[in-house]
């Protein structure tokens, strides 16, 4: 039996209108190589992309721009750990900074210190320090394991983010698992 290989997982969010933002699983020389494309290249907004941990298919693919509420986009996946999710922006200022049950729920899925600093850094040195913010979060839906990831930055062209998906195999089923590189 063959045994099945962690897979590259590059996440590209841009703080510019002219820097594309996409998602890559593997790398261009593989031969199930796959890029998924940023829908919309010029808003203010929030991206999510919803995977099968089995077959690492797409299942959702939206940008939203109300920070403040939980996409009902994702009411099919939440509490069900066959999936895991990418969220990450496009061109966030300090008025975009998560509120309301969308921060609630980010911290509930394990968002902490990378979302606490950035509200830090805007709250307390006020927002005009800092203009734009790139942040990424990663995590499988479901109870939770210690699966979340997250990274950020302030004022840089992109925010580039590199993990792999590494299969694991649970009740006879492999399943992969957003980890950091190893």
């Amino acid at each position: 039996m063959k045994s099945l290989q962690n897979i590259p997982l590059t996440i590209v969010s841009p703080t510019n209108v002219d820097v594309p933002g996409f998602i890559t699983l593997g790398l261009i020389k593989d031969p199930n190589y796959v890029s998924v494309p940023m829908p919309n290249k010029k808003q203010v907004q929030y991206w999510m992309v919803v995977f099968d941990r089995k077959t690492l298919k797409v299942l959702e693919n939206f940008m939203f721009s109300d920070n403040s509420t939980v996409p009902s986009q994702l009411t099919p996946y939440l509490n069900n750990s066959d999936y895991f999710y990418v969220l990450t922006t496009r061109i966030m200022a300090s008025t975009n900074v998560p509120t309301g049950s969308f921060y609630n729920w980010l911290i509930s899925e394990g968002a902490g210190a990378g979302l606490k600093t950035i509200e830090q850094e805007f709250y307390a040195l006020n927002c005009a320090a800092y203009n734009l913010f790139s942040y990424t979060f990663v995590n499988v839906f479901g109870p939770k394991v210690a699966t979340s990831l997250e990274f950020y930055n302030f004022e840089d062209n992109r925010l580039v983010t590199a993990l792999e998906l590494m299969p694991i195999q649970i009740a006879g089923s492999n399943l992969y698992m957003p980890v950091q590189l190893h």
